[in-house]
This record gives structure tokens, sequence and C-alpha cells, in this order.
């Protein structure tokens, strides 16, 4: 494999990731719009994003912070288990997320072990 096909490769991988993350956004939408309350459902499309995160954090971390958002009205476990996971993986401890314009807010002193 040259260089070329490399850089093709990666290219399409980058899109293949975008589209990815855009049929997430539009499916956190789907579930939140449809009042969805299956926990396990809830619980997949979690971790389906944060095998996206790994690709892109910045991009996924305010669907992420959506569906917490939405999922801390339904089960406040499930929503503290999956924003503890966000911030271990993704987040400096030392800063945690303190995002004014979330109504979601997390950070380390919260998370519990």
């Amino acid at each position: 494999m040259n260089y070329d096909d490399f850089k093709t490769m990666a290219v399409y991988l980058m899109q293949k990731g975008k589209q990815k993350i855009l049929a997430m956004e539009r499916y956190v939408d789907y579930l939140i719009e449809s009042k969805t309350t299956d926990e396990e459902l809830i619980s997949n499309t979690f971790n389906k994003l944060l095998d996206l995160a790994f690709n892109d954090y910045d991009r996924v971390k305010p669907i992420y912070y959506k569906l917490l958002n939405y999922t801390r009205h339904i089960n406040e476990d499930v929503s503290e288990y999956y924003g503890n996971f966000i911030i271990d993986f993704f987040e400096t401890p030392e800063v945690g997320i303190n995002e004014p314009t979330k109504e979601y807010v997390i950070t380390k002193k919260d998370a519990v072990k």
C-alpha cells in the first residue's frame, strides 16, 4: 500500500465516521422525540456513541450529552453511569464538564466509584 492508497482509505474512513455520527444524531433525536423509555435501547445507543467518540469525540460529545439529559428524566442511575463513563475516558478529571449551556452538568466530584 502506498501513501496515496493510505490517504484515500483514511479519507474514506473519516467520511464514513461523519456519516455514522450524523445518523446517530438523528437517531438520538428520534429517541427523544418519540419519548423512548426502553433502557436497553438507550444503553445500546450510548455504547454506539462511545464507539464513535473514540474517533471524533468533539462531534459526538453534544449528541451524547443530549441523550444524557433525556435519560436523566427516565432513569437517574443509567444517566449517572454513562455520565461517569464519559468523564473517566474522555474528560480531564481536574476540569470535568462544566458547560453552563447544557442542562446536564457533571463533574468528577459527582462521579460515584
